[in-house]
């Protein structure tokens, strides 16, 4: 969870959207994070990964390691944009909803999201009637279910149970 920013003198304050943002971490990079974070208390002042010097990351500082990196790997047009934009692609690629990556992205709403990222959810539209004529398919394996157990309790008396009112 992301609960503050961090300004070009490495001052803490309030995210761009004045609202605390869920990132989704999973794999290697999540065990990595419970590793550093083990020992660390949630009113814990120290920085989960500072850099070199033991400092906050500002963002002008990650910003300069990070085009110098992708300068020598040959990558000169990634931005750190670039990142966040392949990340919300990738996710609503695998299926993930607006509100999931609204919430990823630290968006002041949903409609921001859909403003951004709405183009990108047209690729399931065609999706759409399978996923309703398998639903539908359900819902009468589940009705033909449903409709079998009550003529086998009618075949086989009521037992015990009486509806109120009932015969």
């Amino acid at each position: 969870m992301i609960r503050c920013s961090v300004d070009q003198l490495g001052h803490p304050g309030p995210t761009k959207s004045r609202r605390d943002r869920d990132v989704p971490v999973g794999g290697d990079l999540l065990l990595d994070l419970d590793g550093m974070a083990s020992g660390h208390e949630d009113e814990d002042e120290d920085w989960l990964i500072p850099d070199e010097h033991g400092n906050v990351w500002t963002d002008a500082r990650w910003r300069r390691v990070f085009d110098k990196m992708c300068t020598e790997a040959g990558l000169d047009s990634i931005t750190t944009y670039t990142l966040k934009h392949t990340a919300v692609t990738m996710s609503i690629t695998a299926g993930a909803d607006v509100y999931a990556v609204h919430r990823m992205c630290g968006h002041a709403s949903a409609a921001i999201t859909l403003d951004y990222y709405g183009h990108l959810w047209d690729a399931g539209l065609d999706a759409v009637p399978g996923a309703m004529d398998a639903l539908m398919e359900r819902e009468r394996e589940r009705e033909k279910a449903s409709t079998q157990r009550r003529a086998e309790r009618k075949t086989r008396g009521r037992g015990r149970l009486r509806a109120i009112g009932g015969e």
